[in-house]
């Protein structure tokens, strides 16, 4: 029931201090919320990295597979079958 909250003195205007319970809920979802921000930046920018890379890989392959798409149309063209 009360594992987040701590016990503490707070001074109050009279001469005795309160023992109140002090919620660490939201400082708990505050740390939560962080991490999460921490995780997801670096998975963006990660997937942002790697897409980069993807990208310049199937540009290469593309221009490859055309290159000998050409070469095989140009030497068919001219040898006029057997």
């Amino acid at each position: 029931m009360f594992s987040n909250q701590r016990r503490r003195f707070v001074p109050t205007r009279g001469i005795v201090p309160v023992l109140t319970l002090q919620d660490e809920q939201g400082a708990t979802a505050v740390e939560y919320a962080v991490m999460l921000m921490a995780i997801l930046l670096a998975m963006i920018t990660s997937i942002r990295y790697f897409g980069e890379a993807n990208e310049q890989m199937t540009n290469n392959n593309s221009t490859a597979v055309h290159s000998a798409i050409d070469g095989a149309i140009s030497q068919g063209a001219g040898g006029g079958g057997s």
